[in-house]
C-alpha cells in the first residue's frame, strides 16, 4: 500500500543542537521549533518529490482555505515548492481566502493571494501571474497607468459580410500574443512603445495642434472666403450682443466615434476604447484585467462605467461590454478636419486637445451680421460631414461660461449663456465640475460641507482664502459666479519638449541603462529638431521602486509603488544635439546613487527653448565696432580706451578663493593699443596677427566664430618658445580648419559637441574625484586632438579645466588635473618633439 505523504516516517531525525541561541535566549524555543518543522518537511519532500513545479516557491496558508492547508501542503511537497509552518520573513505568498481590514488599511496586501493559484498552476503545468490572483489589490479606478501593446499579428481585415455582435466581438479580439512584450532592454523598445501608448499619442496631439494653429495664424492672408457663405445663408441681426462671444467645442465620445466609423455594427451597445482584448467568455483573468478604458460610449457610462476605469472592474459592471482597439492614425486625421473645419471662418482659436477647442466668434459675428446660434447649428453640422463625429457646443461671454454651457449640451447638441442669467444657471454647477478644482480641493470642499457654486456665491472672500490659499480662494469665488478674466490664447508658445517612459522599464545594471539613454535622447533630440528649437536645460526625472514595495508590480511591467525624483543641470549653451544630452542626462543619473534595478521610469526634459536666432543676432558685434568707427568723435577718442584688467566671473568660487582674474594686452607686432584698434587694423594691414587665447576663451563660442568668420583669420605656424615649450599665443584657425578638424574626429569625441564645458563643469561639481571611465574619456578624448594636430582647442581646454578645478577646490579633481599635464605633455613629445605652455600643475599636500 502507497504510504501516505503525512504519515510519519521511519527515518531517525537528526538531532539539531542549537547551541547559540539554546532556549534560554528570548525567543529561541521558537526558532528551534521552526527549524525542526523545515527540516522534517525537506525529508518527506526526498521521498515523495514529483516535479519541480514550485522549485523556489515558498507558501504560508493564513485561515481555512480551499483546498486545505493540509492539501496545499501535499502539493508543494510533490512538487518541489516549500511550505512554512510559520509566516517568515521570506515567505513568497501567502494564501488565503478572506483578507482582515486591520491588513487592508496597512496596505500589507502586495503578496497575499488565492489558493485557486495553486491548483490553477498545476492544471496548467506552468506557473501563472499571480497578479491576477491577488485577495486584494490597493489600486482603484481613478489611477492612471500607460498600457503597453503586446507584440501581436494583425487582426483580421473586416469584409462585407453582415457578422452577428458575438462573431464580430470574438474577430476583433483574434490576435496572437504568443510573442512576449519587450522591455527598456530591447533596442526597439522605445518606438514600439511610443506606437502603443495612447498618452503618449494624447499628448502629441494636443501639443501639435497647438502648434498647428500658430502656423496657420502666420501663414494666412486674412481672407475668410466662407464667412461670404454665412452672410447670405442666414438672415441679418441687428441687435448683437455687445459682450465677447465664445464658442467651445467638444467631441462627443472621441475616442469610441472615431472607432464606430470602422464598427458601425457596435452603435448603440455599451463600447470601451482599450488596449485589452478579452475573450468571449470571461475569465476569472478577464476580471482582473489592469487595462485601462480611454474612452467609452454613453451606453456604457449609464451602467456605471467611467474613462480610467480597468477592464476587469469594468465588466464586473457591465458583462456585455464590447471593446474596440485604437485608431491613433484615425483620431490624428479626424482632428485636422475638426480643426481646419473650424479655421475655415476664424483663426481666434485656441487648441486644448485632439477634440476640444475654444475659439472667439466676436469678429466673425460682428462681420456676417448673423445670429451666433444659427452659426453653431451650421458649423456644428459641417463638423459632423467632415468628421463623421457629433460634437456639443457651448456658448458664453468668457471661457468658463462656453465651457459650462458645453456640459449643458452634452450629447450631441448645443447651448448658450450670453441671453441667461448666468449666477441663476451656475447655482445648480457643482463646485468640483469648475476647471482646476482636483482631488485635494474636493477633499476640503467635502469637509466644509460645499457642493454647489451658489453655496460659495456670497461667502467672504477672506474665508475661502484661509481654506484655499490667497490666490485660489479668489479665482473660485469668481469662478462660481461665472467670471472669468482668462483670455484665450491664440499663439501658444512651446516651453519644454520632454520624453518618458513609466512602463517596462527593467534593468539589471547601466550598461543596459545607458543602451537606454541613447534612444531617449535621440527621441529627444529629434523632437527639438522638427520644431527647430534647441534648449539650455536638461531635466532627468526618475521613478525609483519604493523602499517597501515589492520587486514585481500589481499591473504586469508597469511602475507600481515609485517615488519621483528629479534633478537639472544648465547646459553651457542652446543645443539639440543628443550627444550633450546623453553625457549630461547618465552623469545627473550617477549623481542619484540609484541601483539599476530599483529604476521604474524615466524621463528627460528640455526647457529654456531658443528658436534659432543665428541670422537675427549674425553681425551684431562687429556692428557695435562698425558704429564706433563711423562716429568722428569716437575715431579721435579711440587711442584713449586702452584695455584694462577685467575681473572675470569665476564658477562657484568660495570667498577663500576668490581671484581675480585679468586678460592679457592683445600680443600683436603693430601694438594695438586700444579695442576698435584690434578689430580696424586687421584688414588694413597684410601682416598676419595672433589673437590672445586668453581674450577668445571668455568669450561666448558664437561670437567667437563671428570673428574669425569676419576677418578670415589664417592659421598660424607653431612657434617655440622659451624653453623648449610651445608659445602660448596661438594661432586661431579659420572655421573651415576647425570644422576640418572636427570632422575628422571620433563620433564620440566628447570636444566635439557643442556643450562640452557645460558636461565638464556638471562633473566636476557633481563629484569630488573623476570616475575611471570620465577619466579616461577626457584624457583619451584630450590626446586625440593633439594626434590631429590641433593645438589650439587642447590649450583652451587645460586653461578651462585649471580654472574650474581652482574654483571649487577638490583635490580629486586637482590629481586628475596633474595626470592630464604629464600625459598631455607626453603626447605633445611624441607628435612634436616639443611642449604645449598650459597653466602650472597644482601643488597638493
Amino acid at each position: 500500500m502507497e504510504k501516505s505523504v503525512l504519515e510519519p516516517t521511519n527515518n531517525p531525525m537528526k538531532k539539531h543542537h542549537y547551541k547559540e541561541n539554546g532556549f534560554g535566549d528570548h525567543g529561541g524555543y521558537m526558532t528551534a521549533k521552526i527549524h525542526k518543522l523545515e527540516e522534517q518537511f525537506t525529508v518527506l519532500q526526498k521521498d515523495f518529490q514529483r516535479s519541480s513545479l514550485f522549485e523556489g516557491i515558498s507558501i504560508f496558508v493564513n485561515g481555512r482555505t480551499t483546498p486545505t492547508a493540509d492539501e496545499l501542503k501535499r502539493i508543494m511537497l510533490e512538487n518541489g515548492g516549500i511550505y512554512h509552518h510559520y509566516q517568515r520573513s521570506h515567505t513568497k505568498y501567502i494564501i488565503a481566502s478572506n483578507l482582515p481590514d486591520v491588513k487592508i488599511r496597512s496596505n500589507i496586501t502586495k503578496n497575499i493571494i488565492k489558493p485557486e493559484w495553486i491548483t490553477d498552476c498545476l492544471k496548467a503545468n506552468k506557473i501563472l501571474d499571480s497578479s491576477y490572483y491577488l485577495l486584494h489589490t490597493n489600486q482603484n479606478s481613478m489611477q492612471r497607468q500607460i498600457t503597453f501593446k503586446k507584440v501581436e499579428s494583425k487582426t483580421e481585415e473586416k469584409d462585407n459580410v453582415s457578422f452577428n455582435l458575438d462573431t464580430l466581438n470574438q474577430k476583433l479580439q483574434s490576435t496572437s500574443t504568443d510573442e512576449k512584450t519587450g522591455t527598456a532592454v530591447d533596442k526597439n523598445f522605445l518606438q514600439e512603445f511610443l506606437a502603443n501608448s495612447r498618452l503618449h499619442h494624447i499628448a502629441t496631439l494636443g501639443s501639435g495642434f497647438k502648434f498647428y494653429v500658430t502656423e496657420l495664424r502666420k501663414k494666412h492672408d486674412g481672407e475668410f472666403p466662407e464667412r461670404e457663405i454665412i452672410k447670405k445663408k442666414f438672415p441679418k441681426q441687428n441687435d448683437l450682443p455687445k459682450e465677447d462671444i465664445i464658442m467651445h467645442i467638444d467631441m462627443d465620445c472621441f475616442f469610441v466615434s472615431v472607432g464606430l466609423k470602422k464598427f458601425p455594427q457596435l452603435k448603440g451597445f455599451p463600447i470601451a476604447v482599450t488596449h485589452s482584448k478579452g475573450k468571449k467568455e470571461q475569465s476569472s483573468e478577464d476580471f482582473m484585467s489592469y487595462s485601462e478604458i480611454a474612452s467609452c460610449s454613453y451606453e456604457a457610462r449609464a451602467k456605471g462605467l467611467k474613462n480610467g476605469m480597468f477592464v476587469g472592474q469594468a465588466l464586473k459592471l457591465c458583462p456585455d461590454l464590447k471593446t474596440i482597439p485604437y485608431e491613433f492614425e484615425e483620431y490624428r486625421k479626424t482632428a485636422f478636419n475638426l480643426y481646419n473645419t473650424v479655421a475655415k471662418y476664424t483663426l481666434d482659436i485656441e487648441a486644448v486637445s485632439c477634440d476640444e477647442l475654444y475659439a472667439d466668434l466676436t469678429s466673425m459675428i460682428k462681420y456676417c451680421n448673423v445670429d451666433f446660434m444659427d452659426f453653431v447649428t451650421h458649423i456644428r453640422q459641417e463638423i459632423f460631414e467632415q468628421t463623421g463625429c457629433t460634437c456639443s457646443v457651448g456658448i458664453g461671454t468668457n471661457r468658463l461660461q462656453a465651457r459650462m454651457a458645453t456640459k449643458n449640451a452634452k450629447p450631441n447638441n448645443q447651448y448658450e449663456l450670453i441671453s441667461r442669467n448666468v449666477l441663476e444657471y451656475m447655482n445648480n454647477i457643482k463646485i468640483s465640475d469648475l476647471p482646476g478644482v482636483g482631488y485635494s480641493t474636493s477633499f476640503t470642499l467635502d469637509k466644509l460641507n460645499l457642493q454647489y457654486c451658489s453655496q460659495i456665491h456670497n461667502m467672504p472672500l477672506q474665508e475661502l482664502q484661509n481654506h484655499f490659499g490667497k490666490k485660489f480662494g479668489e479665482t473660485l469665488l469668481q469662478m462660481s459666479r461665472g467670471l472669468d478674466d482668462k483670455k484665450l490664447n491664440f499663439e501658444q508658445v512651446r516651453k519644454s519638449v520632454s520624453v518618458d517612459v513609466n512602463y517596462g522599464i527593467r534593468f539589471n545594471d547601466y550598461d543596459e541603462v545607458k543602451l537606454f539613454f541613447r534612444q531617449v535622447c535621440e527621441e529627444l533630440s529629434k523632437r527639438l529638431d522638427e520644431i527647430e528649437k534647441k534648449g539650455k536645460c536638461l531635466t532627468l526625472k526618475i521613478m525609483m521602486r519604493a523602499r517597501n514595495a515589492s520587486s514585481e508590480s500589481i499591473k504586469f511591467m508597469g511602475h507600481g509603488e515609485a517615488e519621483k525624483v528629479s534633478k537639472s543641470v544648465q547646459l553651457q549653451t542652446s543645443t539639440s544635439d543628443s550627444h550633450v544630452f546623453f553625457k549630461s542626462a547618465v552623469n545627473l543619473l550617477l549623481s542619484l546613487n540609484i541601483p539599476a534595478n530599483d529604476l521604474r521610469g524615466i524621463g528627460l526634459q528640455v526647457s529654456k527653448l531658443d528658436e534659432e536666432k543665428e541670422e537675427k543676432n549674425k553681425g551684431k558685434l562687429l556692428e557695435m565696432f562698425k558704429k564706433m568707427s563711423e562716429n568722428p568723435e569716437a575715431k579721435t577718442n579711440v587711442s584713449r580706451i586702452k584695455i584694462e584688467p577685467i575681473p572675470v566671473k569665476s564658477i562657484k568660487v568660495s570667498p577663500q578663493k576668490r581671484k581675480t582674474r585679468t586678460l592679457k594686452r592683445v600680443v600683436s607686432s603693430s601694438n594695438v593699443t586700444s579695442v576698435a584698434d584690434m578689430f580696424s587694423a586687421k584688414k588694413t594691414l597684410k601682416k598676419r596677427k595672433v589673437i590672445d587665447p586668453d581674450v577668445l576663451s571668455e568669450l561666448p563660442p558664437e561670437i567667437v566664430e563671428e570673428i574669425l568668420r569676419e576677418y578670415d583669420l589664417e592659421h598660424e605656424d607653431i612657434e617655440s618658445f622659451q624653453n623648449d615649450s610651445i608659445t602660448s599665443v596661438l594661432a586661431v584657425r579659420s572655421t573651415e580648419n576647425i570644422q576640418e578638424v572636427k570632422e575628422s574626429l571620433n563620433a564620440d569625441n566628447i570636444f566635439k559637441a557643442e556643450c562640452w564645458r557645460s558636461m565638464i563643469i556638471a562633473w566636476i561639481e557633481e563629484t569630488n574625484e573623476p570616475s575611471d571611465e570620465i577619466r579616461d574619456t577626457i584624457c583619451s578624448d584630450l590626446m586625440q586632438l593633439i594626434r590631429v594636430k590641433d593645438l589650439e582647442l587642447p590649450f583652451l581646454i587645460m586653461r578651462f579645466l585649471n580654472r574650474v578645478i581652482e574654483d571649487n577646490d577638490k583635490d580629486g579633481w586637482k590629481k586628475f588635473y596633474n595626470y592630464s599635464c604629464v600625459k598631455l605633455q607626453e603626447e605633445m613629445r611624441n607628435n612634436f618633439k616639443n611642449r604645449l605652455n598650459v597653466p602650472k600643475k597644482f601643488e597638493l599636500i
